[in-house]
């Protein structure tokens, strides 16, 4: 749908009623039109679903904590495979074009071909509470010491393990990945962001980074990484989002405060940012320059952001999801999804929006 056309379609509605529901208690498939304009379904599954991945060609994983796999058709609505597995616990489901990668909270890792197909299983001795990355035929690891494993996705050999590299930070503090050409960025010891080579597992290099001027050991940072050319962007604990350039050397490019940032998400040059206060920001990427920001709603906990076609979509802890301009902030439409807290990013597929609530995944067409 052209994105002027939708927003149209979003004033429309909101002029006959300012907010509508999703929310039903039948358990089946639900398809319904609201005031002849959006409409949405119910992903069907016979086990409630806790965790969902990124689609890949029409087609979303799925799992529960206690070891249900599903392959869902999000077209047709229909499950292509299910299957219940030995382990519970689990914490993530990342897949690629060929493989689905389940891993739990006590160090299991089962990797699947996308037919269901098991391939390998193994075990690392912690807990792994970090998303796993997936670079071409390479699964990186990272578990609670701070080791970081790489193993063969089709094999399961390891191919190399950085062990305690990452010594000195409690195992509390969260230390995300990112896949930058070859290389893997991720937060190490003493306020430092490391690149190891994917391939050896060699320190290409590590720079300290004391976030928001402060020199703290414990500093963390919250949610992902982002990248832009040859920047990295991330927001720590202290209240700051930050700019790395990495062209030559690496150097922080800048540091702007933006308190409690806990979801950022980069789309054609700019990061637009949330924070706890229900405050959302859009900045230059380039020199870290806030072009507006905006209260979206007091004292609510937002879980998630996307950024699609000039449309923001935000979500909630209350279940509610948000329809935002991205040229000035303003809201064209409030939709609560429902009565529960919303539990992981809104995900764009073609024309669709996947949100994944406690009352059930629901896919809404735009």
């Amino acid at each position: 749908m052209n994105v002027y056309k939708f927003i149209f379609l979003l004033l429309f509605l909101s002029i006959h009623n300012k907010s509508f529901s999703a929310i039903d208690n039948n358990e089946q498939q639900i398809v319904r039109h609201v005031n002849g304009g959006l409409s949405y379904k119910r992903l069907f599954s016979d086990f409630r679903i806790d965790l969902i991945s990124n689609v890949v060609d029409d087609y979303i994983y799925v799992a529960s904590l206690d070891g249900n796999i599903a392959k869902l058709d999000v077209v047709s609505n229909k499950c292509l495979w299910q299957k219940k597995i030995s382990i519970d616990n689990i914490v993530s489901i990342v897949v690629d074009f060929a493989n689905v990668v389940v891993v739990s909270e006590k160090g299991n890792i089962l990797v699947f071909d996308n037919n269901g197909n098991q391939k390998w299983l193994s075990f690392v001795n912690n807990a792994i509470n970090i998303l796993p990355v997936i670079y071409k035929n390479i699964l990186l690891i990272r578990t609670c010491d701070l080791s970081i494993h790489a193993f063969d996705i089709n094999t399961g050999e390891v191919i190399w393990s950085l062990n305690n590299y990452f010594f000195s930070i409690s195992s509390a503090i969260y230390s995300p990945m990112l896949s930058l050409k070859k290389s893997l960025i991720t937060y190490s010891t003493n306020n430092s962001i490391s690149s190891i080579d994917i391939d050896t597992g060699f320190i290409e290099w590590k720079i300290p980074v004391f976030l928001g001027n402060v020199n703290n050991d414990l500093l963390g940072i919250n949610g992902s990484f982002l990248t832009h050319k040859n920047n990295i962007y991330f927001a720590d604990s202290k209240n700051y989002i930050t700019c790395l350039d990495i062209t030559n050397t690496v150097i922080v490019k800048w540091s702007k405060l933006f308190p409690v940032c806990r979801v950022m998400y980069m789309c054609d040059g700019f990061i637009y940012a949330l924070n706890d206060e229900g405050e959302l920001a859009k900045f230059n990427s380039i020199n870290g320059s806030i072009i507006w920001k905006k209260i979206i709603f007091k004292n609510c906990k937002f879980k998630t952001i996307l950024v699609e076609n000039k449309l923001i979509v935000c979500g909630d802890s209350s279940g509610q999801l948000y329809f935002i301009s991205s040229d000035d902030g303003s809201i064209f439409y409030k939709f609560k999804i429902s009565k529960n807290s919303i539990l992981s990013s809104v995900i764009f597929s073609k024309n669709q929006i996947i949100v994944s609530t406690i009352d059930g995944v629901f896919i809404i067409d735009i």
